[in-house]
């Protein structure tokens, strides 16, 4: 089964444009980027921007914008957006995928939302867990490779 990793973006960025994987400036970011790098499957972030999902590559503006912020409108527009872009970006690797995602829970429920026509399995492995948490488990798997 095809695995692809979605993850959460995070309040703190860079005050220049700069590509999306380098964007965003803090130690939980950067330990789902390392781990979504060392994972050898297609990944990309989950985001408040409009776009929704934004390849890792991808060169973005900062923006201030937050999921838990959005009214009912423009959740569901941001949610047709996610969809429609997760699948500009996987294509049909996105059918019957296993789709873990490494972000808080709005962005989970929002994923899960957004992509249950696709026949996908939504996983989320930290839900739940607090940052240290997270954290510790992000150093685990790097200290397992």
């Amino acid at each position: 089964m095809r695995r692809l990793l979605l993850i959460g973006c995070v309040a703190s960025k860079a005050s220049t444009p700069m590509h999306a994987r380098v964007l965003y400036q803090s130690q939980l970011f950067r330990a789902r980027r390392d781990y979504a790098d060392a994972a050898g499957c297609s990944w990309a972030i989950v985001s408040a921007h409009e776009m929704a999902i934004i390849e890792p590559n991808q060169l973005m503006e900062p923006y201030d914008r937050r999921i838990d912020c959005l009214s009912d409108a423009e959740l569901e527009r941001w949610c047709v957006m996610l969809q429609v872009n997760a699948y500009a970006l996987f294509g049909e690797q996105l059918r019957g995928a296993t789709v873990e995602v490494h972000a808080g829970k709005h962005y989970v429920d929002a994923v899960t939302r957004s992509l249950r026509g696709y026949d996908v399995t939504i996983t989320a492995p930290l839900r739940g867990l607090a940052i240290g948490k997270q954290l510790q488990w992000y150093a685990e798997r790097r200290a397992a490779v």
